[in-house]
């Protein structure tokens, strides 16, 4: 074992250790806005960087045998399109495993995977002085692994990206397990689907599912709902209602083909039924293909969606231009007296996550706090709807003071006229 080895191996923490230390090689190799992620968040990577315009995300693996496949593929699966990623990287200190080697062979990902392990890994500490520098190490001769290299699995032929359509209308947030859930709403819910092939092969889709690897009844939880005012090709339209258990999939080509021809694209569109079933579901959308006498699967990421029941205690806020998450929290876990009397409904108002535009300007930075507003709506003359108006000049009233201090942007009357105008 070799001192890198014995470092890595025996560190305090080891599996964080060794994301510092990925950290420190994407420094080194000049990627830009190079973090690490949040210990908890679960968007599966440890390590993000930029470099030549394409985003790379490293998974680490400190772990006493070799990498599987149910190490690595729940975390491939939150960020299986292209349009997230541009090279995913698995950092194991002990390899991969044979499974995961068959995996990651038959090419189901729309991106390239890189392997960093063995005397590859050596040699990107080597060349690393910041990573010399957190391992206490001074560099090391590395004649004898100069010329080794990393395990590159090629990306598929074949693409299959899935996004949102659009800019969502609402985000619900609530509790499960002491842990916030940040979910899509039932509200138009719909997702855009590309299948590109640049290739000179045709492929046949023989079957499009979609997979709900998760569902809770959330009935009689606190539901806080932020939502915004509502302000050529023509896809093939595939409505859906996911199953309510783990691993139920529903197929949604019927026994129908698709054919993706030589150099060219097809466009699909995946819309929620108003049939679903009420709660919270992940789901993950799946097609299988067929290429000469070649069957593989690819697959979307995974998107969290929740439809509200009339069981669930709701809470409805206004907020402009952007979901704020950082006092979603505080808002679930407020005292029964200050949730009930923010829940009510207040005649011809709307209530809002501030503060307003005139609070922005009027604060010093460091008075800013979290607060729930109440403003009196102003009616459409189109259709008589009350909508929010966060003109500077129209007074608002307190609800709540979350007494949390804003440390992000907030999104203001400035910030509308610039999109405006472009």
């Amino acid at each position: 074992m070799t001192d890198i080895q014995s470092k890595l191996t025996t560190a305090d923490s080891k599996g964080t250790f060794l994301e510092l230390i990925v950290e420190d090689i994407f420094k080194d190799l000049n990627f830009q806005n190079v973090r690490r992620q949040k210990s908890g968040s679960q968007y599966g990577y440890d390590v993000i960087g930029h470099k030549d315009n394409q985003c790379w995300k490293a998974e680490c693996k400190n772990l006493n045998t070799e990498a599987t496949i149910n190490d690595i593929a729940p975390k491939l699966v939150w960020h299986i399109d292209s349009v997230s990623i541009d090279r995913f990287v698995i950092v194991s200190v002990n390899g991969i495993s044979n499974d995961l080697y068959h995996l990651l062979e038959q090419k189901l990902f729309s991106f390239p995977i890189e392997i960093w392990c063995g005397d590859f890994l050596e040699k990107l500490i080597c060349e690393s002085p910041n990573a010399l520098k957190r391992l206490g190490l001074s560099k090391p001769d590395t004649s004898e692994i100069q010329n080794s290299a990393p395990l590159i699995f090629p990306a598929n032929e074949l693409t299959f990206n899935v996004v949102y359509r659009g800019l969502p209308f609402s985000y619900d947030y609530f509790q499960l397990d002491d842990e916030v859930i940040k979910a899509y709403s039932e509200v138009d819910f719909r997702l855009t689907a590309t299948i590109a092939n640049k290739t000179n092969k045709n492929f046949i889709v023989q079957g499009i599912k979609v997979k709900t690897l998760k569902f809770e009844n959330t009935n009689g939880l606190r539901v806080l709902r932020q939502y915004k005012q509502k302000g050529i090709i023509t896809p093939l339209k595939l409505t859906f209602i996911p199953k309510q258990f783990s691993e139920g999939e529903v197929e949604l080509l019927s026994k129908n083909l698709l054919e993706v021809k030589s150099n060219s694209n097809e466009f699909l569109e995946f819309k929620l039924s108003q049939k679903c079933d009420k709660g919270y579901y992940e789901l993950i959308f799946e097609i299988n293909c067929v290429e000469g006498g070649r069957t593989f699967s690819l697959y979307s990421p995974i998107f969290q969606l929740h439809k509200k029941s009339f069981k669930n205690d709701l809470l409805n806020l206004c907020v402009v231009g952007k979901y704020y998450d950082t006092p979603v929290y505080n808002i679930l876990n407020l005292d029964d007296k200050t949730w009930f009397t923010i829940k009510r409904e207040y005649p011809n108002c709307l209530k809002f996550l501030g503060p307003t535009d005139n609070d922005t300007v009027q604060e010093k930075e460091s008075d800013k706090t979290w607060t729930i507003n109440l403003l009196k709506g102003k009616r459409s003359k189109s259709d008589g709807v009350y909508s929010l108006d966060i003109k500077s000049s129209r007074q608002t009233k307190l609800l709540a003071d979350l007494k949390i201090p804003i440390e992000e942007h907030i999104y203001t009357l400035t910030d509308v006229k610039r999109e405006i105008l472009g």
